[in-house]
This record gives structure tokens, C-alpha cells and sequence, in this order.
């Protein structure tokens, strides 16, 4: 399976609080965010790639020190 660019994304904290806004997969439908805080964070898609419906799954993950 391969992604798809020009989807948009919001990252979350566990407070549902925005960390980024409006990060945007690239050509190859991946997101590179640098500097994410330690802790518990989700991404939302905001906006699907033209042609495509919007996925209203949450992708959450943990970062963790060391």
C-alpha cells in the first residue's frame, strides 16, 4: 500500500490540543514532524487528496524518552 499526497493532517496531544496544523503529505504520501513533544499524540486528517473521502480514523502513537 502506498499513500497519497496532498492529504492534510492535524496533530494532537492527549488533550486533544493542536502541536501542528495543516501538515501535508508529500509525493510519495508520507509526513515527516520534527520536534514532537514527548507523550501520547494523534493525527487527524482534515482534508483528503482530491477525489478521495476523508478518513476519520485516528492514528495515535507514543513517544517515549530513551
Amino acid at each position: 500500500m502506498s499513500g497519497l499526497k496532498g492529504a492534510v493532517f492535524q496533530l494532537l496531544n492527549e488533550q486533544n490540543e493542536v502541536v501542528r496544523d495543516n501538515v501535508t503529505t508529500g509525493d510519495d504520501g508520507t509526513i515527516a514532524v520534527e520536534c514532537i513533544p514527548i507523550g501520547t499524540h494523534t493525527f487527524v486528517e482534515k482534508t483528503a487528496p482530491a477525489g478521495y473521502i476523508l478518513d476519520t480514523t485516528r492514528h495515535t502513537f507514543t513517544i517515549k524518552y530513551g
